[in-house]
C-alpha cells in the first residue's frame, strides 16, 4: 500500500532543529546541574531559548521571520556555551559533562543551519 500523501510530524519536538536543540538544552541541564541557581541559570536560559527559537522557526508561516529565529536560536546557541565554558575553565563543571554538551552543541549547530535550508525550500514555489 502506497501513501498518498506526504507523512506529517504531529509533534513539534520531534521536527528536525528542535530535536536537537532538546538534546542540547538536556545537555546543559545535566551538566548544571549541581551547580547553584545562579551559576546554572545563564545556561539553562539560553539553552531553553534555543528550543523556543527552533520551535517558533517551525510554526512561523514568512520564511523570513523562520530564518530571523533561526538565526536567535543560534546566537542563543552560543550564548549557552559561552556560559558553559565560563563555568567548566573556573572547575565548576566537569570536562565529561562539557564534551557531553559540547558534542549536542556540534549537533546543534549543524541542526539550525539545515533548518534554514529546509524552510527556505519549504516556502519555494518550483517551476516544474
Amino acid at each position: 500500500m502506497a501513501v498518498m500523501e506526504p507523512l506529517k510530524i504531529l509533534r513539534v519536538e520531534d521536527m528536525p532543529g528542535v530535536m536537537e536543540a532538546t538534546w542540547f538544552r538536556r545537555r546543559c541541564i545535566d551538566a548544571t546541574a549541581r551547580l547553584a541557581q545562579e551559576d546554572r541559570e545563564p545556561v539553562r536560559a539560553e539553552a531553553l531559548a534555543v528550543v523556543a527559537c527552533a520551535a517558533s522557526a517551525w510554526r512561523s508561516g514568512n520564511w523570513r521571520r523562520s530564518c530571523e529565529r533561526a538565526a536567535a536560536g543560534e546566537h542563543a546557541r552560543a550564548q549557552a556555551m559561552r556560559a558553559l565554558y565560563a563555568l567548566y575553565r573556573d572547575g565548576k563543571v566537569s570536562a565529561r559533562n562539557f564534551d557531553r554538551a559540547a558534542i549536542a552543541n556540534a549537533e546543534l549547530r549543524t541542526a539550525l543551519a539545515l533548518l534554514v535550508v529546509q524552510i527556505r525550500e519549504r516556502s519555494h514555489v518550483w517551476d516544474g
